[in-house]
């Protein structure tokens, strides 16, 4: 099948980009067992100005994206590029243990657990320069998308073409290997929020649009939403709610995703409905449930922890009131939110100290 794909399609160099590519190479690789694969942060990509302004931090969910990943390319390896569709379908148990900074290396092993017919499950971890700062175990499906997909006919063809270059692209020997692209996208991953009750759930939607350049190129030929993308609009909607609900006094952090089941494939002019509930707040953390729907259908569910970091274990730039003010004006925190007896929810004392000089924090 490889072979096949290979000399059907020619690109230009541009074409093979995956532009929401998290690993640089791949360094070891044993079809049916296990791979290596590594990407090096250099601190360029736009995503560090926001995650966070002064202590850029790699998300979470590029993360477990990169793990994600590595286990699409044993599959496809393994399956010898049999399926051109390769999809997520259930995270379980994933765990953050440490920050990767810009200027270290992200190292990402995948080994399979179990082989199915159409599903393989896999266990992953996540290592900066060395120290583990993640684990997950997740499934993964593959399919013919003519058979999925039936209007698109020639899906399997062009799209089974482009990850085969792409794949070729991670060979650190092959002529012509480059690292993955810089890419331009601002993380941020709701787009407003239409409903806010302090310390009890919030709405938030979030369209898919073709035009983003996380989107464009994920899934060649589809436009598919990137899976892990949905994950951090969850870790965005329930961070301010687990916050907010402190007074913004205290710094939260996605520490684990108890489980994510994916229903359906979110595409071009979807919109995702979430509705994120804060279930447990305890002295150090808090645990939400967050689920997605589209056109009323479910979508993804999902079970996040986070954790509060104690003062003194970051810098102090890391989520500071500035940022959170920031992200408050942003997504309309103020405008939407209510207190649990139906009141207009008061805006964070903390909030006072922000110097409105910063750019970054507009006045009401």
């Amino acid at each position: 099948m490889r072979e096949a794909l290979g000399t059907q399609f020619s690109f230009r160099q541009g074409a093979i980009f995956m532009r929401f590519r998290q690993l640089d190479s791949i360094t070891q690789l044993e079809p049916g067992k296990r791979l290596e694969g590594q990407r090096l942060l250099t601190g360029e990509d736009m995503y560090f100005r926001d995650h966070f302004p002064k202590f850029p931090v790699l998300p979470g969910a590029l993360t477990t994206e990169a793990m994600v990943q590595a286990s699409e390319w044993l599959m496809r390896k393994t399956d010898d590029f049999e399926h051109a569709g390769v999809w997520l379908t259930e995270l379980k148990n994933v765990k953050f243990n440490g920050m990767v900074r810009p200027g270290q290396t992200l190292s990402v092993i995948s080994e399979i657990k179990k082989w199915g017919d159409a599903t393989a499950t896999f266990v992953t971890k996540a290592l900066a320069d060395g120290e583990a700062v993640a684990a997950a175990r997740m499934t993964l499906e593959r399919f013919h998308c003519a058979e999925r997909f039936p209007e698109r006919v020639d899906a399997d063809e062009w799209m089974g073409a482009m990850r085969l270059r792409q794949f070729e692209a991670l060979d650190p020997e092959r002529p012509g290997h480059y690292p993955a692209p810089t890419t331009y996208y601002r993380w941020v991953w709701i787009d407003r929020f239409d409903e806010f009750v302090s310390g009890k759930y919030c709405k938030a939607r979030k369209t898919v649009c073709l035009g983003n350049e996380a989107v464009d190129l994920y899934a060649p030929y589809f436009g598919i939403y990137p899976p892990s993308l949905i994950i951090e609009g969850f870790a965005q909607a329930g961070g301010i709610l687990a916050s907010e609900s402190s007074g913004f006094m205290k710094r939260v952090m996605l520490a684990k995703i108890g489980k994510a089941t994916y229903h359906r494939i979110a595409g071009g002019g979807d919109t995702m409905q979430f509705h994120v509930e804060l279930v447990d707040v305890g002295d150090d953390g808090a645990m939400v449930t967050a689920t997605s729907t589209i056109d009323g259908e479910p979508h993804v569910d999902a079970e996040l922890m986070f954790a509060y970091i104690p003062d003194g274990v970051v810098d102090s730039d890391f989520l500071s009131p500035q940022d959170k003010a920031a992200m408050c004006q942003l997504w309309r925190v103020y405008a939407v939110g209510t207190t649990e007896d139906g009141e207009r929810l008061q805006r964070a004392k903390l909030f006072d100290t922000v110097d409105r000089s910063n750019p970054r924090v507009p006045r009401p």
